[in-house]
């Protein structure tokens, strides 16, 4: 039976006077002058000692505003998103206490396995990694035994060898519950996570005990403004190379419907993900894919074949995979459960986690006639 629910400057002056910092950003701390003065006057630039300007002794507080520039300056280059992050240094900053590694035809996986009781697998979106469900797992874990990963590409796992499609991801998920010895469980997904979740429960129904899909892709649609942008011939090379910070702020702004909850962290986040050296630009060949299939009528196929009682999650003001989109998942799952959620935009369970880990647990727990 379906249900429907609606829930709810600097001084000029001073700048001129610096002049002999900025012309000479090497300038070096050892020298036997102190306290001389770097005028603005080209003259007294050159009026130094033998020892030369690299031996230039700069005052306190000019060394002091010499450094924090510098420093603005490096942060400003590192903003550009030219300079990979390594994948040593991702460790180091995104392994979780409850992190293991499993080896799945060769790629070296990143999960979490928490909690006790029935299990809940966990697919992440585009973008994204397996934090984007950290506070659902503080929540959840008393009730379910949490499973989440970092699909390959994403966050701290490597990139598929083969070129990334369904079959690919569906042999890769089957490998993975097979490896991890998971009879049956519930499985949720979001955006692209959403799309994988979906149909690993039409190739795979006895695995899947309840289904819920949150914003999830499985309709021909129109793509985000980043697809289409990145997946240009002209900026496909050069968005592997360069990814500005501010690319990161816009999209991650552009998908959260309160933006006031978009923190710096975040954004260090999933800005940090994009840059890992080992999976720089892989997601540029996942967008190529999705542009290739999402204008297509086959993108669905399947769903009509859903048998197991399944709940749509959804943001009101999602931009990327629009709330319309229902009304096809209505017409045409067997057993469906709708709830939309006002002022939320694509990733309902990172913006509001507490209404959402609520309602998903109320579905999970309630028992089917």
């Amino acid at each position: 039976m379906k249900n429907f629910k609606k829930s709810n400057n600097n001084n000029t002056k001073n700048q001129t006077q610096n002049i002999g910092i900025d012309f000479f950003p090497f300038i070096g701390k050892n020298s036997d002058i102190k306290d001389q003065k770097i005028s603005g006057n080209m003259q007294s630039l050159f009026s130094v000692p033998k020892k030369g300007i690299f031996n230039y002794k700069i005052p306190y507080r000019k060394e002091l505003f010499y450094n924090n520039k510098m420093s603005a300056m490096m942060q400003n280059f590192s903003n550009l998103g030219l300079k990979s992050i390594s994948y040593r240094n991702m460790l180091d900053k995104y392994t979780l206490p409850e992190s293991r590694f499993i080896d799945i035809n060769g790629i070296k996986v990143h999960y979490c396995d928490q909690g006790k009781g029935p299990i809940l697998l966990l697919l992440h979106g585009m973008l994204s990694s397996l934090h984007t469900w950290n506070e659902w797992v503080k929540i959840l874990s008393p009730h379910f035994r949490i499973i989440r990963i970092d699909l390959p590409g994403f966050g701290l796992t490597k990139y598929l060898s083969s070129k990334p499609n369904l079959d690919t991801y569906m042999h890769f998920l089957y490998q993975l519950v097979q490896k991890l010895n998971l009879k049956d469980f519930f499985i949720t997904g979001n955006s692209i996570g959403g799309y994988l979740a979906w149909n690993f429960s039409v190739r795979y129904p006895e695995k899947v005990n309840k289904l819920i899909l949150i914003d999830a892709v499985g309709y021909p649609q129109n793509l985000p403004w980043i697809v289409n942008f990145v997946t240009k011939p002209v900026f496909r090379t050069i968005a592997s190379m360069m990814t500005p910070r501010i690319f990161i702020d816009r999209n991650v702004k552009t998908i959260y419907g309160d933006k006031n909850k978009v923190t710096e962290e975040l954004i260090d986040l999933y800005f940090d993900m994009v840059m890992s050296s080992d999976n720089r630009g892989s997601f540029i060949n996942l967008f190529q894919t999705l542009k290739s299939q999402c204008s297509l009528n086959s993108l669905s196929k399947g769903i009509t074949e859903i048998k197991v009682p399944t709940l749509l999650m959804w943001g009101k003001n999602d931009p990327w995979v629009p709330v319309d989109v229902l009304r096809n998942w209505e017409r045409d799952l067997f057993s469906s459960h709708t709830i939309i959620y006002d002022g939320v935009g694509h990733m309902p369970m990172e913006e509001i986690p507490l209404l959402t880990a609520k309602d998903a647990f109320q579905f999970l727990k309630k028992k089917e006639l």
